[in-house]
């Protein structure tokens, strides 16, 4: 399995994560992709995360069949939001949450 993680600024407080992982194989007719799309926004009482986590499965043996899924989320955190402790707490409890 392949994939790829980009972190991105959106404005001060809130930054954007993108992941996405791909297994092809074409031995058994088969290929899919996760994706998940997530946008953290720090608060003063935590961390709001919302996005979609998707997949996409495609098996092409006798046949063409696709499924394509998505779910939407969001969550909030209740953690200490500061530059002092370097956002640690908070930046490990968003981890826990999209990974």
């Amino acid at each position: 399995m392949s994939g790829l993680c980009n972190v991105f600024i959106i404005d001060n407080d809130t930054f954007g994560v993108a992941i996405v992982s791909s297994k092809f194989n074409e031995k058994n007719f088969w290929s899919g992709r996760w994706k998940n799309l997530a946008e953290v926004k720090f608060t003063s009482s935590g961390v709001k995360v919302s996005g979609t986590v998707g997949a996409t499965v495609h098996y092409y043996e006798c046949g063409n069949v696709q499924m394509n899924t998505g779910q939407d989320f969001s969550s909030e955190i209740s953690c200490t939001v500061s530059a002092t402790n370097n956002y640690s707490e908070a930046c490990q409890k968003v981890a826990d949450l999209i990974m």
